[in-house]
């Protein structure tokens, strides 16, 4: 429960300073934003993966700095999705340009959203556009297909 100490009757206790950027969001706080670009241009070639991927990590930005550092474990139980297809999207959206990431300490990585510009979301189309169709589910090959004949 996200109670402020201050309008606890009776408390005299100073209030906690909450950290602006937490670990796990509560679900009931903030927002992730998704440009409009991602759903207009990106969605129709975008695996339903990746596109859960995606949204997943965006969950996880910080407030001012935009690094992100969730584990795939944790994108994996957010998302229902396996481990390994975790791995593969968050490769697939590092091809595309749509993710950078960086290796922090240990064995994880610090992952940064790439601005969405009507310069760039072409280039990131033909990239996903291009990309092998044999691991794709046949939902996925359906909607590419039809995006690259329509």
């Amino acid at each position: 429960v996200w109670l402020d100490r201050a309008l606890v009757k009776g408390s005299e206790e100073r209030p906690k300073k909450e950290s602006k950027e937490l670990a796990t969001p509560p679900a009931s706080r903030g927002f992730a934003a998704l440009p409009y670009l991602v759903l207009d241009r990106l969605l129709s070639v975008m695996p339903d993966a990746a596109f859960k991927v995606y949204c997943a990590l965006l969950r996880f930005e910080g407030y001012k700095s935009g690094a992100m550092w969730p584990g795939q474990r944790r994108l994996a139980g957010n998302t229902g999705l396996a481990e390994r297809t975790v791995w593969s999207s968050m490769t697939l959206l590092r091809e595309a340009g749509l993710v950078k990431s960086r290796r922090r300490f240990g064995t994880s990585n610090v992952y940064e959203r790439v601005a969405i510009t009507p310069k760039n979301v072409e280039a990131i189309v033909a990239k996903l556009k291009a990309r092998p169709i044999r691991k794709m589910s046949t939902a996925d090959k359906r909607r590419l297909a039809q995006s690259r004949n329509g």
